[in-house]
C-alpha cells in the first residue's frame, strides 16, 4: 500500500512538472511577443520623428510670417499681404473652388457682376465733381451750335478752338449720373427705383468681340479713306494750282505768285522810305486779282453750287469788297451768343447794344461781351431811337497802358468815344441807311470813322409797340489803306489754299474707272462696306447677299460716331443687336471724350463684406485679386474642385509630388506664371510636432506596458523555476524510497 501511495505521488508531481515546463514555455513565448511589439512601438516613433509636412506661408500687414498645412483651400485664399497662387490641370484650366466656379457662371461673363458677388463694389468721386463743375443749362448752346435740351448735360472739350483762341466746349448729351451708369455698368434707376437705363458698362465693351471688330474695321476704314482723300486732294490741288490771272500791268500770276507779290508790296510799306509806298492803285489791282480766284473757285463745276460753298465764297467776296471801300462789315450778329458778333434790345429803353468785340466763355460756351471794371458788359455801339431821331453812341473796349506799362485810367472800357445823332437815311446802292460821322477821337487814339445801319435794323424799334430787330448787321468805315488791303487780300488767298477743300465737292474730282486714282477709291469702298456689314450686321437687306453695296455718301459718315448712332437711331430697332452693340460703341466713345478732356476717373472698390473701421482699405486689392482670377477662369478654362479635395492635404501633396498638377503664381503686372511648387517660398516643409508629441506619449505608454509586462512574466518564471526545483527534489526523494522498498522486497522473498 505504501509503494502504492508513492508510486501515485512519484505520478502527480510528474504532471506537475510537465505543467509548469509547459506554462515556463508560454511565458517564453509572450517574451517574444512583447520585444515584437516593442520594436513596431519603436518604429512608430521613430517614422513620426522623421515624417514632415507641406505648410504654407501667410503673411499679415506687418510682413510676420504665420504657417498652416497646406491645402488648396489655404494655397488660394485671399490674402491682401500673400502672393496670388493657383494650380492647373494638365490641360491647361485652372482648379478652382465650387464657390468661385458658382460665381462666375452666374456672373455671365461680367466681371463687375462677378467681383459683387465676393462683396465688392466700385466707388468714385469722379462723377460727383463733373456734376458739380461741367454741365449746361437747358437751351444753352454749345460751341458745336448744338441746342442743349435739358439742364445738368456734361461737356467735353473738343481739342479745337475758337477764333479767340479758346478751347471749344461741346455736349456730351448725357448727365454725370448717365456717365457714372455707362462707365461701370448695370441699371440706372430713378429716386422711386425705377430703371430708366441699362448700359454695358465700359469696360466690359472694351473685351467684346463686337468692340474688337468695329476697331479693327474703323482702322482699316479709315486707312483706305485717308489714302482715297490724298487721291481728291491732289487733284484739286493741281485745279487750284493752274488759277491764274492776267492782269494790265502785273502779269499772269498764281495764286502763290500773287502772295509772294503782296509780301514784297508789304516790304515796301515797311520800307522807312516812304516814297517807295505802293499807293491804293497797286492795293485795287491786287483785290482785283484776288477777287478772279474767287470767281474761278467758285463754279459750280468745283462747287456743285451747295450751301456751305455758296456762303464761304460770299463771306470772301465780302471781305474784298470792304477792303475796296474802307468797310468792315458785321453780319450775323446774334442774340442768343452762339456767334462772334452779339446784341441786346433792351425794350424799356428801347435801345440796342450791339458787341463786336467778345469773348469766348469756356463754361457756357458763348460769345460774352467785355467787361468793365465793375464786371459789367461792354458793347461797342449803342443805337437809340429817340424824337430827334436815331442816336449812334460808340464805346471803348480796349484797355490802354500808359508809356509805364500802367493801365491808363484816363481811358476806362467802356468809355464813350464819340456819338451822333441822325433823322433822314441816304440811300446808297438801293439801301436806306443811317449814316453816322463819327470824328477822330485823341484821347481813345481813334481815327474818324463811318458807320452805316440799314433802316431795316431800326425800324422794328420805331414800331409800334417797339421791337427788336431779328438780325442786326452794321457796317464801319473808315480811311482807305493800302495796308488794310494787302492785308485783306492775303487773308483771302490764305483761305483759299487752306479752306478749299472743304467747299469743294468731292464728288467734282472723284476718280473714274481705269485711272491712275481708281485703285484708292475701290479699296476705300470695300473697307467701308466690310465696316458697315460689321455695324449694321451681314445680309442686313435680307436679300440673301451677305455683300453690301455702300453709298459714297457713307464714306464721310462711316467714320464719323455722332453721324453713325444717328444712323443706327434712324434705321435700327432698339431690339436689334445692332442698335445694342453701337449704342455700347457710342457710349464708351463719349466716355473717351469726358476722359481726354479731364482724366480717367480715380476708381476705388470698397469690401462690403467686411465692413470695419477701415473696410475699404484693401478693397482695390481684392478687386484685383479676384480680377486675376476671372481673367485666368476665362483665358484658359476652368475646372471645379470639390471641398473634400480642396481641404485635404494628403491630396494636394500627393498632386505636386505625382505632377498630377501646376503651381502657377501672379507677377507684379498681374500674369500669371508657371513656378515650380519645390522653389516657391510660400511652400515649406517641416516636422509635425503635433504629431511627434502624440507618438512619443504612445511610444512612452506601450514601453511602459510591455515592460510591466516583461517583469511580470519573470516573476511568474521564476516562481515555475522554484516549484519546478520543489518538485524535482520530492521527486527524486520518493523515487529513492520507492527504489529501496523494490530492494528489499525482494531481498526478502529472494
Amino acid at each position: 500500500m505504501g509503494m502504492a501511495a508513492g508510486q501515485a505521488r512519484l505520478l502527480s508531481i510528474t504532471s506537475r512538472m510537465s505543467d509548469n515546463e509547459l506554462r515556463a514555455q508560454l511565458i517564453n513565448n509572450d517574451k517574444m511577443r512583447l520585444a515584437t511589439k516593442s520594436a513596431q512601438v519603436s518604429e512608430a516613433y521613430v517614422q513620426a520623428l522623421n515624417d514632415s509636412q507641406m505648410m504654407f506661408t501667410n503673411y499679415d500687414a506687418d510682413n510676420n510670417a504665420t504657417y498652416q498645412q497646406l491645402t488648396f483651400n489655404s494655397l488660394t485664399a485671399y490674402n491682401p499681404y500673400n502672393n496670388q497662387y493657383a494650380i492647373s490641370n494638365s490641360a491647361g484650366q485652372v482648379l478652382v473652388s465650387e464657390r468661385d466656379a458658382d460665381y462666375f457662371e452666374k456672373s455671365n461673363g461680367d466681371l463687375n457682376k462677378f467681383l459683387g458677388m465676393y462683396g465688392l463694389e466700385q466707388t468714385t468721386t469722379y462723377f460727383d465733381n463733373l456734376n458739380e463743375e461741367y454741365i449746361f443749362n437747358k437751351d444753352d448752346i454749345d460751341a458745336a451750335g448744338n441746342t442743349i435740351d435739358r439742364a445738368g448735360e456734361v461737356a467735353y472739350y473738343t481739342g479745337n478752338t475758337t477764333k479767340d483762341g479758346k478751347m471749344e466746349l461741346i455736349t456730351t448729351g448725357y448727365n454725370a449720373e448717365e456717365l457714372e451708369a455707362m462707365y461701370f455698368g448695370g441699371d440706372l434707376r430713378d429716386d422711386n427705383g425705377t430703371v430708366i437705363g441699362t448700359y454695358n458698362g465700359y469696360f466690359n465693351t472694351l473685351q467684346s468681340d463686337y468692340y474688337y471688330n468695329y476697331s479693327r474695321d474703323l482702322a482699316s476704314f479709315n486707312e483706305k479713306y485717308d489714302a482715297y482723300c490724298k487721291t481728291l486732294a491732289q487733284a484739286m490741288d493741281e485745279k487750284l494750282e493752274g488759277f491764274k490771272h492776267t492782269g494790265t500791268s502785273m502779269g499772269e500770276m498764281t495764286i502763290e505768285q500773287t502772295l509772294d507779290k503782296i509780301d514784297a508790296l508789304q516790304d515796301l510799306l515797311n520800307d522807312s522810305d516812304p516814297s517807295n509806298d505802293p499807293d491804293l492803285t497797286t492795293g485795287e489791282k491786287i483785290l482785283d486779282y484776288v477777287s478772279a480766284f474767287i470767281n474761278e473757285a467758285k463754279k459750280p463745276e468745283y462747287t456743285g453750287s451747295n450751301a456751305v460753298a455758296n456762303d464761304y465764297f460770299n463771306n470772301l467776296e465780302t471781305t474784298v469788297s470792304d477792303a475796296k471801300n474802307g468797310e468792315v462789315t458785321y453780319t450775323n450778329i446774334t442774340s442768343d451768343g452762339s456767334d462772334s458778333n452779339i446784341y441786346l434790345y433792351d425794350s424799356t429803353s428801347n435801345r440796342l447794344k450791339i458787341a463786336t468785340d467778345t469773348v469766348y466763355n469756356e463754361e457756357t460756351g458763348k460769345y460774352e461781351p467785355v467787361l468793365d471794371s465793375h464786371d459789367n458788359p461792354v458793347y461797342n455801339y449803342e443805337i437809340a431811337v429817340g424824337s430827334s431821331g436815331v442816336t449812334l453812341t460808340v464805346k471803348n473796349t480796349e484797355e490802354y497802358l500808359d508809356s509805364s506799362g500802367n493801365v491808363d485810367t484816363s481811358k476806362p472800357i467802356g468809355g464813350t468815344i464819340g456819338a451822333k445823332t441822325v433823322s433822314n437815311t441816304k440811300t446808297i446802292d438801293g439801301v436806306e441807311y443811317y449814316v453816322f460821322e463819327i470824328p477822330a477821337n485823341s484821347t481813345y487814339e481813334t481815327e474818324a470813322c463811318t458807320i452805316k445801319i440799314p433802316k431795316s435794323v431800326i425800324e422794328p424799334m420805331q414800331g409800334t409797340p417797339p421791337t427788336a430787330p431779328s438780325s442786326p448787321t452794321i457796317s464801319e468805315t473808315t480811311e482807305l489803306e493800302v495796308g488794310s488791303m494787302l492785308n485783306a487780300a492775303q487773308q483771302v488767298l490764305e483761305s483759299l489754299q487752306q479752306s478749299i477743300y472743304s467747299v469743294w465737292d468731292p464728288e467734282k474730282f472723284k476718280p473714274q474707272n481705269g485711272d491712275a486714282r481708281w485703285q484708292a477709291y475701290t479699296e476705300c469702298k470695300e473697307a467701308a462696306e466690310k465696316l458697315y456689314d460689321t455695324i449694321f450686321g451681314t445680309n442686313i437687306h435680307g436679300d440673301g447677299d451677305d455683300t453690301t453695296t455702300v453709298d459714297d455718301e457713307w464714306f464721310g459718315i462711316l467714320g464719323d460716331p455722332d453721324e453713325m448712332w444717328d444712323k443706327v437711331q434712324a434705321n435700327c430697332g432698339t431690339d436689334t443687336d445692332a442698335y445694342k452693340n453701337f449704342k455700347n460703341i457710342y457710349e464708351v466713345i463719349t466716355l473717351d471724350r469726358v476722359m481726354n478732356t479731364f482724366g480717367e476717373p480715380k476708381v476705388a472698390w470698397i469690401d462690403t463684406s467686411s465692413v470695419t473701421d477701415s473696410y475699404n482699405e484693401n478693397g482695390d486689392a481684392k478687386a484685383q485679386w479676384y480680377t486675376n482670377l476671372f481673367q485666368r477662369m476665362q483665358d484658359g478654362g476652368y475646372k471645379v474642385l470639390q471641398d473634400g479635395l480642396a481641404s485635404s492635404p494628403e491630396w494636394i501633396q500627393f498632386a505636386f509630388e505625382s505632377g498630377l498638377v501646376t503651381l502657377e503664381q501672379v507677377d507684379s503686372k498681374f500674369a500669371w506664371n508657371t513656378v515650380m511648387y519645390s522653389n516657391c517660398s510660400d511652400i515649406t516643409e517641416q516636422t509635425n510636432s503635433e504629431a511627434i508629441t502624440i507618438a512619443e506619449a504612445e511610444y512612452n505608454a506601450a514601453m511602459n506596458k510591455i515592460e510591466n509586462k516583461d517583469k511580470m512574466y519573470d516573476l511568474e518564471l521564476k516562481n515555475i523555476d522554484t516549484e519546478h526545483n520543489s518538485l524535482e527534489t520530492e521527486y527524486e526523494s520518493i523515487k529513492t524510497a520507492i527504489d529501496k522498498n523494490v530492494e528489499r522486497t525482494f531481498k526478502i522473498y529472494s
